[in-house]
């Protein structure tokens, strides 16, 4: 994918923590970094990869002695700097929705201020959170409705996260296909 693409490829890559799944979990790492141009947007890069945050639970073993167990949790993500539109967008968060399978947990949910979509099957698999000095206008000019019928048309769920000029893009698995990918 990173040669048809003209990206750079490194198989392991240390990202900052600008936004909370970058920072979430007690240990994370990236894998299969690839890097090139977002397509459509000159000047502008895009890191595509596999991401993975590991929560730790403190146990005893049989001998009632401590250990350490890390569980997984699997992404891939697309990262984009984008520090121009801090100003504009202080922080948007679109997650899952709570329910059977749960919700993105990392996300500080008492700083931020849930968010209704116009499409009542986009609500009904998204939360919208934002922070609380965000402009509505401004919010609603981005999840205009053609945005939300992309949003709903995707053969699966993509989620994002928009904060400190840094947006990630992410899909709670590990997509491998071309296709998925682009």
């Amino acid at each position: 994918y990173a040669l048809d693409h003209h990206f750079n490829f490194s198989e392991r890559m240390s990202l900052m923590e600008t936004t909370p799944l970058l920072g979430a979990g007690d240990r994370r790492r990236c894998e299969n970094y690839m890097e090139g141009p977002l397509e459509d947007v000159d000047g502008v890069a895009v890191g595509l990869a596999h991401y993975v945050f590991e929560t730790r639970e403190d146990r005893t073993d049989r001998r009632k002695r401590p250990i350490a167990v890390y569980s997984p949790h699997t992404y891939t993500i697309a990262v984009v700097d984008l520090p121009r539109a801090m100003r504009v967008f202080p922080g948007v968060f679109l997650s899952r929705r709570g329910g059977l399978f749960g919700r993105d947990e990392w996300l500080d949910r008492p700083s931020l201020v849930p968010v209704e979509l116009e499409s009542s099957e986009l609500a009904n698999k998204y939360e919208l959170l934002v922070r609380n000095n965000q402009d509505r206008g401004r919010l609603l000019e981005l999840f205009k409705p053609s945005f939300q019928i992309w949003l709903g048309n995707r053969p699966f769920q993509i989620y994002f996260e928009y904060s400190g000029g840094t947006l990630v893009a992410y899909v709670p698995k590990r997509l491998t296909a071309g296709a998925d990918l682009d």
